[in-house]
């Protein structure tokens, strides 16, 4: 893979405008090196913390020890859901993180990896192999 310098000098040989080079070369460069940090820096402060508002949400577990003071004795099922919350959240985010790297990935790979639903269909499908062989036995 050429370096981002190397490719710039290309790009520049060939007279491509600055704004073109940057968008087309350097910053997806940049961002297939950024992406796993960042996001994970963002998962990190969903789940060390209750203050949610980057991810435009309450402030979940106030909320429900509030609830949970007007109604006691329903604590429990509050914080469970408030962790549900916190699960699908950072799962959404963690989705959403793989998809980019994998956007950003076609370039610098020969093949992508495959998605979540791609091994779900192949382990399926070795495992109906798998069965059929058994069978036949």
């Amino acid at each position: 893979m050429a370096t981002s310098s190397t490719s710039n000098e290309a790009a520049s040989a060939l007279g491509l405008p600055k704004r073109y080079q940057f968008r087309r070369i350097v910053f997806p460069q940049a961002l297939r090196s950024i992406t796993p940090n960042y996001v994970n820096q963002l998962i990190g402060l969903v789940k060390s913390t209750s203050l949610v508002f980057y991810v435009s949400l309450l402030d979940l577990f106030g909320t429900a020890q509030t609830m949970g003071a007007t109604y006691p004795g329903d604590i429990v099922p509050l914080l469970l859901v408030v962790t549900a919350w916190y699960l699908i959240l950072t799962s959404v985010v963690s989705v959403i993180q793989f998809y980019v790297e994998r956007y950003y990935a076609r370039g610098a790979t020969r093949t992508l990896p495959p998605t979540p639903l791609r091994k779900l269909r192949a382990g399926l499908t070795e495992l109906r192999a798998r069965i059929r062989r058994e069978a036949a036995v």
